[in-house]
């Protein structure tokens, strides 16, 4: 099964979209592009119900963690340490180098989002990421969240992380 990505012109080039369960990295050239395109896709995922996260590379992990626990959400570095550069990894010889795996680990943030949060819960973290996003991606994200907000609670239409 596929899930459409919501990004005109997109789905027919990946046979439909991209895979159900599937971890995808959205790579390329400096710029914002890769954002409005994560924006649209979790836009559209929010749109039909769906869950989704979102790593947004071109802004430090940093800022928006400072931002999120501002709000008085928790916000923490997935990864602290990449698994191939672990203790237990590294005595047994299994040297590797990942620079990708690296850079994800490095910039990738761990949410409160899990099932037995309430909805006012969903809605505080929800609401704070679409904060975060919107303060440090500007009028694009502006209007990539709002064109995804039929249909959707206030809270839920954001893009940069999703609940429900």
């Amino acid at each position: 099964m596929r899930i459409p990505s919501g990004v005109p012109g997109f789905d027919e080039l990946v046979q439909g979209g991209i895979p159900t369960g599937a971890a995808v990295v959205v790579q390329g050239p400096a710029g914002r592009e890769k954002d409005t395109f994560l924006l649209q896709f979790v836009t559209a995922a929010l749109q039909r119900g769906a869950c989704a996260l979102v790593v947004l590379s071109s802004v430090s992990p940093a800022k928006y963690q400072a931002d999120l626990r501002e709000a008085g959400v928790g916000a923490d570095i997935y990864y602290p340490m990449p698994v191939h550069r672990q203790s237990y990894i590294m005595e047994r010889g299994l040297h590797a180098d990942l620079p990708v795996t690296d850079g994800a680990a490095d910039r990738t943030l761990a949410l409160p989002i899990f099932p037995a949060l309430t909805e006012a819960e969903q809605d505080q973290v929800i609401g704070a990421v679409k904060a975060a996003v919107e303060r440090h991606l500007g009028p694009d994200a502006r209007r990539s969240i709002a064109a995804g907000a039929t249909g959707a609670t206030s809270a839920g239409s954001t893009a940069g992380a999703a609940a429900r």
